[in-house]
């Protein structure tokens, strides 16, 4: 297994002013995961990056179930610098227990040194160790944690968050089929300028999205006369690296797909293009781009991003409800990234631009101002695959990339095929496996009866077992009905 090069004094070493590290991201499919070292000497856990929570939680020693042991565990006996630093000093402190859609996480408290290369870590950070799971399928899934990348500065338990402590006040992120990079203290140096969102609410990562359109030409029209935000007109959209799909209203799900396969280059490219398990060919090729209307600016995304390959089980339809996707025979299929789940919030209803639309764009989050600003990443570039793509590599490989465009073009013209120029993004795509998608689903959304009023978006419902009290978030009830608070 990879191991990070990380070294470094007890100290600490959080990230100075004008400082920046990229670390790399790895591309299992359902999710991505970075490396991050806990203790000293350095433990090692792939953790997913998640910018829809707050918490830092590893598997540890304290889980000894089935799904644990598949587990990179922390054994904070190993650890000069964990506090408490005794196993039973841990046990008496107050269990916590973060609940998910699919289950949930017991959890205790403690401090140990976190590092996630050699120019970013420190001691004392907050660390959730895992003491018992109820997870579905996470002994199936390839991660041992989760790194918490919210927009807020502390957690429901009132500590300061991971990137707080470790002195990063913005990262940016994009991801690519293959892997991925998370540039902690500067922008992520894609070829196109970045474009400001400006972000709503005081929890998530969120903006105002309006409108959706097939067709991404300057003309566009929305896909429906009836805005499919509801009687508004807008909808809640979160930027968040921890969903696997785009999630959306159902109305609007529903009106999307017809509107592709009506918008499609040829008859019936979207049906075809679902038979296959590659995400290739003629069907394939004919699908419409689509662009969705965030905060005053028309974002597209083209079908090697809003289509993917995925391992479809019947069976896991029904455990994913409420959360709706198309029906589709066992086997593997080239389906649009969509899941339906109507969810109200206090800017309408919520969208989830998950790990499709980070693909298409390099995002910044500034922790700072609380903004968030996105750049389109060219298709065929290799600067989300890796952390070596510097800001000349960049505008080298921009240049080859349009004159490629040309040559394309000037080939489609004269019904030439140059096959050594075609870019097939589906050939890197890992699968996605249905069944992973439950396992991490929001709990708000799959237990509607037990909704407390108290929630924040993605972050679990939090609850001391000892005080038998809910930690407050940031949740309201309006006119009787709940509503999730960005």
């Amino acid at each position: 297994m990879r191991r990070l090069a990380l070294v470094g004094v007890l100290s600490g070493s959080a990230l100075v002013d004008g400082g920046s590290t990229c670390v790399p991201l790895v591309d299992h499919g359902t999710m991505y995961t970075t490396q991050v070292g806990v203790g000293t000497p350095f433990q090692f856990f792939d953790v997913v990056p998640d910018t829809g929570s707050y918490d830092f939680v590893v598997a540890s020693k304290l889980c000894s179930d089935a799904a644990c042991m598949t587990k990179s565990r922390y054994d904070l006996s190993l650890s000069s610098t964990a506090v408490p630093n005794k196993t039973k000093q841990v046990l008496s402190s107050p269990t916590l227990t973060l609940t998910y859609g699919q289950g949930g996480l017991t959890v205790r408290k403690l401090s140990d040194r976190v590092g996630v290369d050699n120019r970013v870590q420190q001691d004392n950070v907050k660390v959730l160790a895992v003491e018992t799971e109820t997870l579905t399928s996470w002994g199936q899934i390839s991660f041992d944690g989760i790194m918490g990348l919210g927009k807020l500065s502390r957690t429901n338990l009132d500590d300061k968050v991971l990137l707080e402590e470790l002195g990063i006040d913005s990262f940016s992120m994009c991801l690519s089929h293959g892997g991925g990079r998370l540039e902690f203290g500067s922008q992520i140096p894609a070829a196109t300028g970045y474009r400001s969102l400006k972000t709503v609410g005081a929890h998530a990562w969120a903006t105002i999205l309006t409108s959706v359109s097939v067709d991404g030409g300057e003309g566009r029209q929305p896909i429906s006369d009836v805005s499919v935000c509801g009687p508004t007109g807008r909808c809640g959209a979160i930027i968040d690296s921890g969903t696997t799909l785009l999630t959306m209203p159902k109305l609007m799900q529903e009106k999307l797909l017809k509107s592709i396969d009506s918008q499609c280059g040829e008859s019936g490219c979207l049906a075809a293009a679902v038979n296959s398990p590659t995400c290739s060919g003629a069907a394939f090729d004919a699908l419409p781009t689509i662009s969705f209307h965030m905060s005053s600016v028309w974002l597209d995304l083209q079908p090697h991003e809003y289509m993917g390959r995925m391992k479809v089980s019947p069976s896991m339809y029904e455990k994913l409800a409420p959360f709706v996707m198309s029906s589709y025979s066992a086997g593997t299929h080239c389906v649009p990234l969509f899941m339906g789940q109507d969810t109200s919030t206090d800017f309408g209803p919520l969208v989830i631009m998950g790990m499709p639309f980070l693909r298409a764009y390099a995002t910044q989050f500034n922790r700072n101002s609380k903004q968030m600003s996105v750049a389109h990443v060219r298709v065929g570039s290799d600067l989300c695959r890796s952390c070596k793509m510097t800001k000349r590599d960049v505008l080298r490989e921009d240049r080859k990339l349009s004159m490629s465009g040309m040559k394309q073009n000037i080939l489609q013209e004269n019904n030439a095929i140059d096959v050594t120029e075609t870019y097939e993004a589906s050939s890197m795509s890992p699968v996605i496996d249905m069944e992973e998608l439950s396992t991490f689903l929001p709990w708000w959304s799959v237990e509607p009866s037990k909704r407390p009023v108290s929630v924040q978006p993605r972050q679990p419902l939090v609850v001391s077992s000892k005080e038998n009290a809910e930690v407050s978030a940031a949740g309201i009830l309006s006119n009787g009905s709940w509503v999730l608070k960005l």
